[in-house]
């Protein structure tokens, strides 16, 4: 064939007839943009198979309707390369870019950042892979192992187990759940039914001193609490309860301490009601004390036992009715039904109502006596008294004797006191014996006449 052109139109002509090659120059050729599934430049019947140009300055190849590489004056855009590229050289190519320019690969000395999702079902990476998130179960992924750090931005999930050789550090919550159900975390050296605890570095440990049977917590050897310790059961101590620089021991239980308590200094202070079920044992000249300003104080000395309060008062379990009264530099008081019965006062015992004894002793010693005087008419002043009976208008029981009124006027020295009076009857025996005896002489005067 010969390649005929003109000023009008181009052609093909079949050489054939003249057995001879003619050979013109073509000056250009104009054909459609065509498209990727009707090229302008086709071969044979296969329509949607060459070239075409998608855009001004652009040339593409498309294969059964497919575009496969475009040609521009930036460089070659293919939809998929096939082989192992081993004989590609040259190639310079940082970045890789989506149709709207935006950076997608990015390649730096380190490795490549991708930005989006990569996808892929074959893939092989040489160094560290950062991505803000992984899509996908993983379950296909093999031989992942990191010699420095494996980061996530949210969490990381693990379908199978985890083997951990060295230390590894969490700045988060490490939390371990089987469809919502707690399994367990094996830690190696912990021995069964101990506590774990946190040591001085932040490592695991367990504590021989601490055990757990999941119930009871037992502590053995000496242990320091150094903040709140809350119990809401019952506390069972064996040996030593101490404490320093502690406000408070707060039970919502029993605190049962089979050696006693022990405080040592600054003392103990309950707030509520206590019960002791033994003895409370103090030592001698351990006191007892109540009251803001240690009012009332309870002790021995060794020698003797004290109640010692400047005023005591002794009164009933309903606190309303009083029994005794004891005054700081005054009077004891003595009550029965809450109405007082004997005072002492600075002149003796007072005594309300009937005193009954088998005898009374009154002193009368000589040796304790002065200006001692035989009483002068004596029968002149009992003629000045009154014996009466009456009756006691508080008990309205009867009785007999004289009116202090009455016998202040006669024998001044044997009334005593003003609200009430009384009356020292042992001294109107005196008067009584001297009258008598004025009585006797004149009967026998009468006599001897």
């Amino acid at each position: 064939f010969i390649y005929y052109q003109d000023d009008n139109s181009a052609q093909w002509v079949d050489a054939a007839p003249f057995n001879v090659g003619i050979i013109t120059q073509l000056t250009s050729v104009a054909f459609s943009t065509g498209t990727v599934a009707a090229p302008s430049l086709s071969f044979g019947v296969d329509t949607n198979t060459g070239f075409f140009a998608p855009a001004d300055g652009s040339v593409s190849y498309s294969s059964n309707g497919a575009g496969i590489v475009t040609f521009n004056s930036t460089g070659v855009v293919a939809t998929s390369y096939f082989g192992d590229g081993s004989n590609l050289t040259g190639i310079d190519a940082t970045s890789i870019k989506d149709s709207g320019g935006n950076v997608k690969v990015q390649g730096n000395p380190n490795g490549v950042v991708v930005t989006g999702i990569l996808t892929g079902s074959n893939a092989k990476f040489t160094g560290i892979v950062t991505a803000t998130s992984f899509v996908g179960s993983g379950e296909g992924l093999t031989g992942v192992a990191s010699t420095d750090n494996i980061q996530t931005a949210t969490e990381a999930e693990f379908l199978g187990g985890v083997k951990i050789s060295g230390v590894t550090t969490t700045s988060g919550l490490v939390d371990m759940n089987a469809g919502g159900t707690a399994t367990s975390f094996k830690i190696e050296d912990l021995t069964s039914g101990r506590v774990v605890l946190a040591g001085t570095g932040g490592e695991v440990e367990d504590s021989g001193n601490l055990t757990f049977n999941g119930s009871t917590l037992a502590v053995t050897g000496s242990q320091t609490v150094s903040s709140n310790l809350t119990v809401s059961g019952n506390v069972s101590i064996d040996g030593t309860l101490s404490y320093l620089d502690v406000t408070n021991i707060d039970s919502v239980g029993i605190i049962t301490a089979q050696e006693g308590i022990q405080v040592l200094a600054n003392g103990l202070t309950i707030t509520g009601v206590s019960t002791f079920n033994d003895n409370i044992d103090l030592q001698d000249n351990d006191k007892i004390l109540l009251g803001t300003g240690d009012d009332l104080q309870i002790y021995h000395d060794g020698s003797a036992s004290y109640i010692a309060a400047d005023d005591l008062r002794v009164t009933n379990a309903a606190v309303n009715e009083t029994l005794a009264k004891f005054v700081n530099g005054g009077a004891v008081e003595l009550y029965y039904n809450d109405t007082k019965r004997l005072e002492t006062t600075n002149g003796g015992v007072i005594v309300t109502g009937v005193c009954t004894a088998t005898d009374f002793d009154s002193t009368s010693d000589a040796r304790l006596k002065t200006n001692v005087q035989v009483v002068d008419g004596a029968l002149s002043k009992v003629n000045n008294l009154r014996g009466v009976s009456f009756n006691w208008i508080e008990s309205g029981q009867p009785s007999y004797g004289v009116i202090a009124q009455e016998l202040e006027t006669v024998l001044p020295e044997l009334v005593h006191g003003g609200d009430p009076k009384r009356v020292n009857y042992n001294g109107i025996i005196g008067v009584l014996i001297e009258s008598i005896k004025e009585l006797s002489a004149r009967v026998d005067e009468l006599e001897n006449k």
